[in-house]
């Protein structure tokens, strides 16, 4: 009995053993929990801006923001100044009386030429004048008053300069990338050319950081 008694005791101990050596096994309700773990709530999506094509007259940029607002929209404005080019004609003439140049404008208003006459200096502080026939910010508007003038063969001269002026943009809020695309499509649909969509990032890096401007009643 004793002989039967340590024998089944060794036994009992060797098992023992055995179990503690051996690494936990998982079971079959958790292996997916070890393939992946869910998404973490809260996590911050990323934000886009729309912002509409730069304006370089005031006017056509209040007549912007009035009808984003008529449309129910809250357009914040983005001001700024920054090198534009400017296509300018002239009479190729300079003429060295206000007279002369007087004579000149009348001449070119015959034809339907908006002209008007620009004083300017040269050497030794004289003053000579010449007849503006048009400043455009658009090579569209330029190629038609280049096309005009063609027609009336006049001498004229063209200038392409590099100006600094204001210019007028809008934007809002900044959204999750499927709402802002929406509302590029709603201000593309609306006729509004050329909107584009930013990353959070490259717009503040553009324009900087903005806030969003109470609507006016």
């Amino acid at each position: 009995m004793r002989l039967l008694l340590k024998v089944a005791v060794l036994m009992l101990l060797t098992w023992l053993a055995f179990q503690a050596w051996q690494p936990p096994q998982p079971t079959p309700g958790h292996r997916s929990v070890r393939a992946s773990l869910p998404k973490q709530e809260g996590q911050k999506q990323e934000l886009w801006y729309v912002v509409t094509r730069r304006l370089v007259w005031k006017q056509a940029a209040k007549a912007l923001e009035k009808r984003l607002r008529d449309e129910g929209f809250d357009p914040i404005p983005l001001t700024r100044k920054e090198p534009v080019s400017m296509h300018a004609f002239d009479d190729g003439r300079i003429f060295k009386t206000r007279q002369a140049a007087e004579k000149a404008r009348k001449g070119w208003q015959k034809h339907r030429i908006e002209a008007n006459i620009i004083k300017t200096s040269i050497e030794l502080n004289k003053d000579i004048y010449i007849v503006g026939l048009g400043r455009f910010f658009l090579t569209s508007y330029a190629e038609q008053m280049q096309e005009r003038l063609r027609r009336i063969k006049k001498p004229y001269r063209y200038e392409r300069r590099e100006v600094t002026i204001p210019t007028y943009r809008f934007t809002f809020a900044p959204a999750g990338k499927k709402e802002a695309r929406r509302l590029w499509k709603h201000i593309r649909n609306m006729g509004i050319a050329d909107p584009v969509m930013m990353k959070a990032a490259r717009f503040k890096a553009l324009y900087g950081p903005v806030s969003a401007r109470k609507r006016k009643s």
